[in-house]
């Protein structure tokens, strides 16, 4: 065979095989849902398309809160409630690191920075909020404590300049930190022992349910006030549609979820789900919710256009916390990347042979 036939072949085949691994990369995405498995020390994995769990990861002593950073290199934190730590999972390999992250004592919520790099945790214990960096895995200096109140919750600002921490107590409240200088700048008050907050829909306010109340409040995040209180049906959680102004509220002692319209207050309607519902997440296109059902130990799938539960996923033991991952499978980024490089090679040996020719 001669020298150019051989070229002519192998550039070929490097465009060829090139194009392979971009096509591989444009693959769909796939869909999970992340949930933690108290009772089991474990956090499942579902694939939304197929309905079913399609793996399990053992994280932790007694998993709890989840949050999920989606950068470079995507990650999810788990809060391990009866340790002093959080987990991090690599949610592209399905597969928990070696090493965990530092928090106080009993973490039972956390949040990644805007950035990735530092992650803040609850104390239920020690009734602080820590920080600690996720490279090093190392806390943060000094911990922001609460004396008299119990942080719960947390979230991230939609700009990730503040972290809302909610205050679990009769005179319950929300704390605004300033993530750069780590120091409480506002604190709000809201009522009898706050269970759970959600972003509205706008983005512009925060949603706070008190179950003891049997209210949820709307904070005006740009003049962190209290906007106004209206009477709902409040239970473990609630969760908020991304572009309706629906709230979910999970009624875990009555084994449903109440949908209700916080722009008119009005029910929507009383979804049966069994077990007790403790959180859920809705996707980001709006489509389905996800719960968690503490006692029946599966994930409830619902459509949010009829209210109307699809599926029921069996998890482990007492479901607690519910995240989304959409992932490019099963490439990542270095296939792609290889793909290109391929490609580009071969172009260029290309037109170096045809100049020789």
């Amino acid at each position: 065979m001669g020298l150019s036939l051989l070229l002519r072949r192998s550039t070929l085949g490097c465009i060829l095989a090139g194009y392979c691994l971009l096509s591989a990369s444009a693959a769909p995405a796939a869909h999970l849902v992340f949930v933690t498995n108290e009772g089991d020390s474990t956090v499942s994995v579902i694939d939304r398309d197929l309905a079913r769990e399609v793996q399990t990861i053992g994280v932790g002593f007694a998993p709890m809160g989840m949050a999920v950073h989606l950068g470079r290199i995507p990650l999810i934190a788990v809060a391990n409630s009866k340790a002093r730590t959080a987990t991090l999972i690599d949610p592209v390999r399905r597969e928990a690191l070696p090493q965990t992250v530092q928090t106080g004592n009993g973490p039972e919520d956390v949040a990644f920075s805007a950035d990735g790099h530092q992650l803040a945790a609850t104390s239920y214990l020690e009734k602080s909020v820590t920080f600690s960096d996720v490279a090093s895995h190392a806390l943060l200096g000094d911990p922001i404590t609460f004396e008299d109140k119990i942080p719960r919750r947390l979230l991230m600002s939609p700009d990730g300049s503040e972290l809302y921490v909610l205050l679990h107590d009769q005179n319950g409240a929300v704390a605004v930190i300033d993530y750069v200088s780590r120091k409480v700048v506002k604190t709000i008050p809201i009522g009898l022992f706050p269970i759970d907050f959600a972003l509205a829909a706008n983005g512009a306010y925060l949603l706070v349910a008190c179950f003891d109340a049997q209210t949820v409040t709307r904070v005006d995040l740009r003049t962190r006030t209290v906007a106004d209180t209206f009477h709902l049906q409040t239970g473990a959680g609630i969760a908020a549609h991304p572009t309706r102004p629906v709230l979910y509220s999970m009624l875990n002692f009555d084994g449903a979820i109440l949908a209700f319209d916080y722009a008119e207050h009005e029910a929507l309607a009383t979804i049966d789900v069994g077990g007790a519902p403790a959180h859920g997440v809705v996707t980001p296109d709006g489509r389905f919710l996800y719960a968690a059902n503490s006692d029946a130990n599966n994930v409830v799938q619902i459509d949010t256009a009829t209210n109307a539960p699809v599926v029921r996923i069996a998890v482990g033991t007492d479901p607690q916390s519910v995240v989304l991952f959409d992932s490019s499978e099963p490439s990542g980024w270095l296939w792609p990347l290889l793909g290109a490089v391929m490609v580009l090679t071969a172009a260029v040996a290309l037109v170096w042979w045809r100049r020789r020719a």
